[in-house]
């Protein structure tokens, strides 16, 4: 992992490499440029993080580099964005990523189409929690698991996991204690006693993420919700439809506001919406 760091570390200042063509978004913690790689006219992504929101750096042979980069870097897997260099620039942090053609934020998908059918929806939920589980393989909690960070192939659905700004290393039997992420996909134990299980929290955005796909709009809209609005569930497809009663099904069990009565991460991948070979709508 460190030597593709320093293979990839471009020690001179963004404009000597590449040529800034327009914004693409920007967040919290970054702003995302559309440009071209002047070595080999490339077009990328760049990500702009300044310095003074650099959360923590871990120690490389190149120096201390942003956590973000770090764990950017060592993501290697379809469903994830491709990040191929970095480099400081000013008083910032440049992450050079894949710029995916095509691709739509999962939270603009569903707006432009209303409401996702649920063949569409298994293939980005699927895809999704195989991204989420190659990071959980390398000891990496995403922590911000939102439609907003879910690129989506407008043709043939495929998904690519995006930001890793508040990602951090996990190790078994630890807790997610930082007031970081987003509000409406975070679970209710974090707001009971300010700490989550990653794995149980996880479980909980994907759920919300399924709703998202599902019935076109988020399930809660602010903690208060989070914490005491009880969901309920009815799709336009006929309720005695195996499919249909899975797929509320899963989400249920997402969605439980118990941490010990929520189905496990591994669980969801033997649940009969995603693990049945019928792939009817």
């Amino acid at each position: 992992m460190f030597a593709a760091i320093k293979k990839y570390f471009f020690p001179t200042p963004l404009l000597t490499h590449f040529d800034v063509l327009q914004k693409l978004g920007s967040g919290g913690y970054g702003t995302v440029y559309l440009a071209r790689r002047k070595q080999d006219n490339t077009t990328v992504a760049v990500k702009k993080i300044k310095k003074k929101r650099v959360r923590e750096y871990v120690t490389t042979p190149v120096g201390d580099l942003p956590l973000e980069i770090y764990i950017a870097m060592s993501m290697s897997h379809t469903n994830i964005i491709k990040t191929s260099g970095f480099l400081k620039s000013g008083g910032s942090w440049c992450m050079v990523m894949e710029h995916c053609v095509g691709y739509l934020d999962l939270t603009s998908y569903i707006h432009y189409n209303n409401t996702l059918s649920q063949l569409t929806s298994r293939k980005i939920f699927i895809q999704t929690y195989k991204a989420l589980t190659y990071c959980f393989r390398q000891n990496v909690v995403h922590r911000d698991v939102k439609t907003d960070n879910i690129l989506v192939h407008w043709s043939n659905h495929q998904v690519k996991l995006i930001d890793f700004g508040i990602s951090s290393f996990v190790r078994a039997n630890t807790k997610v204690n930082e007031d970081k992420g987003t509000d409406i996909f975070m679970p209710p134990e974090f707001f009971i006693k300010r700490s989550y299980d990653p794995l149980g929290g996880t479980v909980w955005a994907l759920g919300c993420l399924l709703y998202c796909m599902i019935f076109g709009e988020v399930p809660f809209v602010d903690v208060e919700e989070v914490l005491y609005k009880d969901l309920t569930y009815s799709l336009p497809s006929p309720t005695d439809d195996p499919a249909s009663n899975y797929c509320l099904d899963l989400i249920e069990r997402c969605l439980e506001k118990n941490e010990n009565d929520r189905v496990s991460y591994k669980n969801i991948s033997y649940h009969p919406w995603i693990a049945r070979h019928d792939q009817s709508k």
